[in-house]
């Protein structure tokens, strides 16, 4: 699917990196199977797809993370990755996918951090990066039937968003203006580590980048209406002590071939699962 008009989104959030490096022949030719299994079915996912009506400076657009991945890797073997991006854009640099590749520095990207703490029947439905962020937004399954149950979702904040921006900087001068901007201490962070800004979200810095995390402000209930989420998977949306349980994230190493292709095929048999 093609990811949405991005109306709720906020565009911060990069991914930590810089270079990539070359891969042995073994994984190579397990990559490149990778990546050519993955054209079977490309057209009919089209079908599916979400158009974006925003549009944003050197951003690219995947739709999964298998494609964001597979993408990845076509780039470290000098291959296309058309078929694995949605949408691309190219205010700053052009119109071409190759200029808006280049221009979003997709390419450089060395690590992927990934939220494990989103309940399960919320999925993966859109991935923005570009040069200055990464974000990945989870919708709820029942969000993800049709088009506009995507749109209304978005626009209404009924989904998991994290956001990495402001990458390879001191994370001493990055925390300094974290918490500048809220006007809050130390004593205020819960554990100690993330800044909880009312209604829905995280704030905290690792790993050189400033990262942001939103729970839901919204869910549908059993008539399919949307209201004010109170609690999810039994979390309490009033207590940011216990909303932090949505906010644990895993790394990726994007320059380890085993770990990605592994993470790949995690992904497909969770797919060909129904999970």
């Amino acid at each position: 699917m093609k990811k949405l008009t991005l109306i709720g989104i906020l565009l911060i959030l990069l991914i930590a990196l810089t270079g990539c490096s070359n891969n042995g022949e073994n994984n190579e030719a397990g990559v490149t199977e990778l990546i050519n299994s993955h054209e079977t079915g490309v057209d009919e996912q089209k079908e599916n797809e979400i158009p974006m009506a925003c549009s944003q400076p050197d951003a690219l657009v995947f739709s999964s993370l298998e494609d964001f991945l597979l993408a990845h890797q076509a780039l470290q073997l000098g291959g296309d990755i058309t078929a694995f991006v949605d949408q691309w854009y190219g205010e700053v640099s052009g119109s071409t996918l190759e200029s808006v590749t280049e221009g979003s520095k997709f390419a450089s990207l060395k690590t992927l951090f990934l939220p494990v703490g989103i309940p399960d029947d919320y999925k993966i439905g859109v991935i923005w990066v570009n040069e200055e962020m990464l974000e990945i937004d989870f919708f709820h399954v029942d969000d993800m039937v049709s088009e506009e149950s995507m749109r209304r979702a978005n626009i209404q904040q009924r989904h998991f968003s994290l956001t990495i921006l402001n990458r390879d900087n001191d994370e001493a001068t990055l925390f300094s203006n974290m918490m500048k901007e809220s006007g809050a201490f130390e004593e205020n962070l819960v554990d100690g580590r993330y800044l909880f800004r009312s209604p829905n979200s995280f704030h905290w810095v690792a790993d050189g980048a400033r990262f942001i995390f939103r729970v839901p402000l919204r869910q549908l209930n059993e008539r399919d209406v949307s209201v004010v989420a109170t609690e999810i998977d039994g979390i309490s949306l009033d207590a940011p002590h216990e909303m932090i349980a949505f906010v644990e994230t895993m790394t990726v190493n994007l320059q380890d071939e085993n770990e990605v292709m592994t993470l790949i095929r995690e992904l497909r048999q969770g797919n060909q699962g129904g999970r």
